[in-house]
């Protein structure tokens, strides 16, 4: 029981942790608005990490990693006057938390 507990209690902290990571990004992305959101997906795991956008910088910190959180990053065009900007952040190779927002022109 108790091995299991402390398993929990760790995997509350990444959670917690990667959630803060994920909301700073979005944070970041939504002060930089709409006309700096670069439609795509752009992939921070493993050792290339796809670029940011050379105009707009989009996506901004903390892309592509922060600490040992990896950001996957994917905008799209909801309306003509919205996209939709999600964030993948990984804390291993098979867990993430995702966070979405919209941001309007």
């Amino acid at each position: 029981v108790f091995v299991s507990s402390m398993k929990l209690m760790s995997q509350s902290t990444e959670v917690s942790s990667a959630t803060q990571v994920g909301r700073e990004f979005l944070e970041n992305t939504k002060r930089a608005g709409y006309a700096n959101v670069t439609v795509g997906n752009f992939d921070g795991r493993g050792a290339t990490p796809t670029a940011p956008n050379a105009v707009t910088l989009f996506p901004l910190a903390p892309y592509p990693k922060r600490d040992r959180y990896s950001l996957v990053v994917n905008a799209t065009t909801y309306t003509a006057t919205v996209k939709t900007v999600q964030v993948d952040v990984y804390f291993s190779t098979n867990s993430k938390i995702s966070l979405v927002t919209l941001i309007h022109q």
